[in-house]
């Protein structure tokens, strides 16, 4: 009876390790997915706007307004997204330091209160990407 306690905690403690860290990873790599997709599409836009010949008419002014609106966005996404990567790295210092759980808990809701303002903004720049885009094509066949 004690050897099956001891074989089903020890499968219990391995299954957690292994979720725990598969949970992990595939944060990171959500995070890296989109960091990888804000800084592509920066390089994108900046191309598109450096080659198109503006003019001074209402629908240049609001394509400007466009493109200034989705670069602030993805720059958003990435300072924010580069500030997770350092958080990441003092939560898990904090859990294997075992530091007070008040300090884990309030690291918790920065780090979800960051996700979500990351979740928008990404999505935010990629609508007026496209946007911006879409006025730039619309010029070009005026």
């Amino acid at each position: 009876m004690a050897n099956k306690n001891k074989e089903e905690n020890f499968r219990t403690k391995e299954l957690h390790k292994v979720a725990l860290s598969s949970f992990v990873q595939g944060s990171y790599e959500l995070d890296k997915t989109i960091l990888n997709l804000s800084v592509g599409s920066l390089g994108f836009i900046f191309t598109f706007a450096t080659t198109f010949k503006y003019s001074n008419n209402i629908l240049s002014c609001l394509t400007i307004l466009v493109f200034l609106i989705s670069l602030f966005s993805f720059g958003f996404t990435i300072y924010k997204l580069l500030d997770v990567f350092k958080i990441n790295k003092e939560y898990f210092g904090k859990i294997i330091s075992s530091e007070d759980e008040q300090n884990i808990y309030r690291l918790e809701n920065k780090m979800d209160k960051i996700d979500n303002a990351i979740s928008i903004m990404f999505k935010i720049s990629i609508f007026f990407a496209s946007i911006f885009i879409l006025l730039i094509v619309i010029q070009k066949n005026l």
